[in-house]
C-alpha cells in the first residue's frame, strides 16, 4: 500500500518545523542541574498523589544541589543555591523533615514559606530577577495549585 502523502518534504505552514530543518539544526548540548535527570535552565515538574512523599523528593533534591553531592548516590548535580518556595507544608515541618535528612545547617538554602507567593507575571518576574542576582541554580515550588488561581490541569 502506498502512501499518500508521499516522499517529499512535508512543510504545513510558517509555524511548523520539518524533519529536514530539524535534523539540519546544530544544537547546543544540554547541561544537567542533575544529570539526565534534571536540565539546567529548564523547568521541571514532579506531580504525584497526596502523601506520597513529594516534599520529601524536592527536599532531598535541594540539599544535594546545595552540596554537590550525587542525588539519590546517583545522579551528578551542578552545586549551587536553591530556593524553595513553600507554600504548603510551614516552616515547623520543613526544619522537621531537614532535620531528618541530616541537613547541614550552612548549606545555601533560602525558604519563602508560606507567604501567600501567587504565580502572577509580576511576581514571576521578580523570583527570576532575584534568583539571578543571587545565583540560584534550584527554584522548588511546592505546590504548583496553591500559588495559582486557574486550573491545575490546563
Amino acid at each position: 500500500m502506498q502512501s499518500k502523502l508521499g516522499t517529499g518534504t512535508l512543510t504545513m505552514g510558517p509555524n511548523y518545523l520539518s524533519l529536514k530543518d530539524l535534523m539540519a539544526t546544530d544544537y547546543p548540548e544540554q547541561t544537567w542541574l542533575a544529570k539526565e535527570l534534571i536540565p539546567a535552565g529548564a523547568l521541571t515538574a514532579m506531580s504525584a498523589s497526596p502523601g506520597s512523599y513529594k516534599t520529601w523528593l524536592l527536599l532531598s533534591t535541594a540539599i544535594a544541589v546545595a552540596e554537590g553531592s550525587p542525588l539519590f548516590g546517583h545522579f551528578d548535580v551542578q552545586q549551587g543555591r536553591v530556593l524553595i518556595i513553600d507554600e504548603e507544608t510551614g516552616e515547623p515541618q520543613l526544619k522537621d523533615r531537614l532535620a531528618k535528612l541530616g541537613v547541614k545547617k550552612n548549606l545555601p538554602i533560602s525558604f519563602l514559606s508560606r507567604k501567600g507567593f501567587e504565580a502572577s507575571e509580576d511576581s514571576i518576574s521578580e523570583l527570576l530577577l532575584d534568583a539571578r542576582a543571587y545565583e540560584v541554580k534550584l527554584i522548588i515550588i511546592d505546590t504548583l495549585v496553591n500559588i495559582h488561581s486557574g486550573d491545575e490541569n490546563n
